[in-house]
């Protein structure tokens, strides 16, 4: 019995969701077959009722709690146990069909972003540019967003976009463009920042834009800073008002790229034109061919030097469902110190900053797969 469970690999560990993010949701046939996987392990072994089956925090956890009672159940049986082990296996099943959906949505998204970044580079000036930037974060899955240039300590916005009600969006920067705003902590820091109601009323008497916020009337928004060489010369304001929902943990890491990339993958004529018009030069494009570079930095210094082992093709996947270290040691039966030493290789022949910088990188650039 010890070796059978030992085959199945370790309980998955469920991550429920933050306030700052919304669940992610699920297709329907996945959501149908995680209900018709459930009924089947309660027949098998005496568990509580499940509840939002719908999606991935919800599943996860009742996977959690199926495997726990199941478990349970192995340590006082003495007689047949081909059913719960049966069980185990549907489970370990419907986790890597919830596993494959993660992976799909999160390469979708990253090819969305590239899809968005093409688009703005070209735009032929530099009203057309600002008005296109967040249309095209809001084709991410946003419901609003705002794209502000930043200048000598302040923020000034630009454009708006809304997947609904266009006509408040034309009036809502009425009087608001030319108003310098002074600079939130999080983004002199250039942290990306989430920001709910209790965060803006804390700001009433500053400067900060509590008067656009409270005009927007919501509840839950990311502010993103857009980086060029080290200076903060953008941000970001994205929020799904409409639906009245967070934003989800895929949603804005596909945000954070966007911002990453956006003063690279720009055409420098078109950015340099944006900026100037603005009165913002330090928002320029990169020098040339910085941005045709930018999907693969580690290969460009030799292909088979950057390319992953079949390892940390195995570690970078799991990475891009969202999963820590210790749970990745758990899924492949290694050492949580092992999958940081992967990681750690990962980030480097990747040329990366962070995790999710490096999953963008290997789902852009195939020529990182080990042959």
């Amino acid at each position: 019995m010890v070796r059978s469970l030992h085959a199945l690999g370790q309980p998955p560990v469920a991550v429920p969701g933050t306030d700052r993010y919304g669940p992610e949701p699920l297709p329907p046939d996945l959501v149908v077959q995680a209900l018709d996987t459930f009924r089947a392990v309660r027949r098998r072994v005496a568990m509580a009722e499940l509840h939002n089956l719908r999606d991935e925090d919800g599943i996860a956890l009742a996977i959690g709690r199926a495997w726990e009672a199941i478990s349970a159940s192995l340590c006082h049986e003495t007689g047949d146990t081909r059913d719960l082990l049966d069980a185990l296996l549907l489970l370990r099943r419907l986790e890597a069909l919830v596993s494959a959906h993660r992976r799909n949505a999160v390469i979708a998204l990253h090819e969305r972003v590239g899809e968005a970044l093409m688009r703005l580079s070209r735009c032929a000036g530099a009203d057309e540019l600002i008005s296109a930037i967040p249309r095209e974060v809001v084709r991410l899955g946003y419901d609003r967003a705002l794209f502000s240039l930043v200048t000598g300590g302040t923020w000034r916005p630009r454009a708006i976009h809304s997947r609904q009600d266009s006509g408040w969006a034309d009036g809502y920067l009425h009087g608001h463009r030319e108003i310098a705003l002074a600079l939130p902590a999080a983004a002199v820091g250039k942290r990306t920042a989430h920001v709910d109601e209790t965060t803006m009323l804390g700001r009433s008497e500053r400067d900060t834009g509590f008067e656009l916020w409270r005009r927007s009337k919501s509840k839950t928004f990311w502010m993103v800073p857009i980086v060029h060489d080290f200076r903060l010369v953008g941000m970001i304001h994205a929020d799904c008002r409409f639906r009245e929902r967070p934003a989800t943990r895929t949603e804005v890491d596909a945000l954070e790229y966007f911002c990453r990339q956006l003063p690279l993958a720009l055409d420098r004529r078109a950015t340099g034109a944006a900026a100037h018009s603005a009165g913002h030069p330090e928002f320029d494009a990169a020098p040339p061919n910085r941005a045709e570079r930018l999907p693969r930095p580690a290969v460009e210094a030799g292909e088979a030097e950057g390319q992953l082992s079949l390892r940390e093709i195995d570690v970078v996947r799991l990475m891009a469902e969202g999963l820590t270290n210790a749970q990745i040691g758990r899924r492949l039966t290694i050492t949580e110190g092992t999958v940081k030493s992967h990681v750690k290789r990962i980030l480097r022949k990747t040329g990366a900053a962070n995790r999710a910088e490096a999953v963008a990188v290997w789902i852009h650039d195939r020529r990182l797969t080990a042959v």
